[in-house]
Parts: structure tokens; sequence; C-alpha cells
């Protein structure tokens, strides 16, 4: 609900978290924001994302809670291949001009993830170490879902 801060654009950050991991932050954002009415929530449901970046590399994102079948895929296309990460599958596929396409599989314990991050968390804390996602991380990220709602409000793309 929007009295909690809900919304698929904050619930689903993470996506944004590793696309500034991968690629930095953009200098631009175009956003649409949409609450297509199906779930009875009074927040966004639906969101797309152009981001620019100074290179003039475009990212696309799509992110939302209405599709029936869970989807979480992050595909990097270049002019010699692509690499396509599916998380649901647990599969990185790279298919790379003049070479055979290489599928690796990856598994994990979704409780494992929570343990080594509490784990992380008490050796920072603990031992002074440097956490591995800092707090300007997080203000990165939070930057850019601004920009995503202004651009959405303003109907036009946002200098980050």
């Amino acid at each position: 609900s929007t009295e909690l801060g809900g919304g698929v654009l904050l619930e689903l950050s993470h996506e944004l978290d590793y696309i500034n991991w991968f690629f930095g932050q953009p200098s631009d954002i175009q956003a649409l924001l949409r609450n297509s009415k199906t779930l009875g929530i009074d927040v966004e449901d639906q969101v797309d994302i152009l981001l620019s970046y100074e290179n003039d590399c475009p990212i696309s994102v799509q992110i939302d809670f209405c599709r029936r079948k869970p989807m979480r895929v992050c595909s990097v296309l270049t002019t010699k291949g692509q690499v396509t990460w599916n998380a649901m599958s647990k599969k990185v596929v790279s298919e790379w001009v003049g070479q055979e396409k290489k599928v690796n599989e990856f598994s994990f314990e979704r409780d494992h993830i929570y343990q080594e991050q509490l784990i992380h968390f008490l050796d920072c804390i603990e031992n002074k170490k440097t956490p591995a996602v800092t707090l300007n991380d997080g203000v990165d990220v939070m930057q850019m879902i601004d920009a995503c709602r202004k651009s959405n409000n303003m109907n036009r793309k946002i200098k980050i």
C-alpha cells in the first residue's frame, strides 16, 4: 500500500541494485509506472524503465507483480553475442559469435544466502570489515527510484 511505502519499484529494487553493480549509475532515466488494478493494491504493479549512460549504452528494465509465472532474467546483448542470467532456472547462458553456446548452472539454498549475509554483517561489525554493499550503493538506488517516480510524474527523461 502507499501508506506502507510499497509498490513494485521498491519491492523489486534488487534489479536496480545489480544494474548499478554491473554498469554503474546511469546519467538519465525515463520511467512509466502503472497500476493495472488487477491486484487490488493502491501502488504501481508494473514499471518500465529506460536507463541511459554516457557511453550511449541503453538499458531497459521491466519489473512487475502481474506475471502468473515469476520471471527474473537479465540479458546483456553486445555486437559479439549475449549473456543471459535466469535466476528462476538458475542458469547463465553465454552465446558468442563463432563459439558454442555455454550453459552454466548454479544451485543454492535460499537460506544459505541469508546466512552468508548475516555472517558478513557480523564480520563487518566485529572485525571492522568494509561492507560488500555500502550505504552509498543504497543511496544510488534510492536516487534511481526517485528519478523513476519524477520521470513518470513529469512524463519525460530525468538527469541523475
